[in-house]
């Protein structure tokens, strides 16, 4: 056997040992996605991981008020928040929603007034600002409009004078 078929038979066993190697990963027995409320004894938190019975936890966690309508509804994945979130004001309406990769904002994070008035949409990568930024004031006029490219602000970033202008009352 020369060199080149001895070569080409290496490689084909590499190409094997790789595709089982595929295969029994995604042949891995995927978590069983839960449904539970926030207030499950069985649910841990430690270092920001959520987990019942010392393992990850991998499903949605549900916050509610003390009428028992729904506050907020967060989907984890191995403990951290993955996907979307929402939270809602006690009268019913979208309070908050954020999309999230790894814990992290990844894509658009918005907020809204009790009355509806949108307040903030924000994008994010890798739980960085990124892209298009935007807050309004409850009478609807902006109060912030700026872009983020590199890790600067471009444009109107709602602050005077070195100090923040956000306000609590606005909010």
């Amino acid at each position: 056997m020369d060199f080149m078929e001895r070569r080409a038979q290496l490689r084909n066993k590499c190409i094997i040992v790789f595709l089982t190697s595929l295969f029994l990963i995604g042949c891995k027995e995927a978590p069983n996605f839960e449904s539970i409320l926030a207030t499950d004894a069985r649910l841990e938190k430690e270092r920001g991981i959520f987990s019942i019975d010392n393992q990850p936890f991998f499903g949605e966690i549900i916050r509610l008020f003390p009428n028992e309508d729904t506050m907020e509804v967060a989907t984890y994945e191995k403990g951290r928040k993955e996907g979307q979130t929402k939270k809602y004001w006690s009268n019913g309406r979208l309070k908050f929603r954020a999309d999230y990769q790894k814990g992290l904002y990844h894509g658009l994070v918005e907020e809204w007034y009790e009355d509806g008035q949108q307040f903030t949409s924000f994008e994010y990568v890798d739980g960085h600002e990124s892209g298009t930024q935007k807050s309004w004031k409850p009478d609807g006029s902006i109060k912030a409009n700026y872009e983020v490219i590199g890790n600067r602000k471009y444009g109107l970033t709602g602050s005077k004078n070195c100090s923040n202008d956000w306000n609590q009352e606005d909010k």
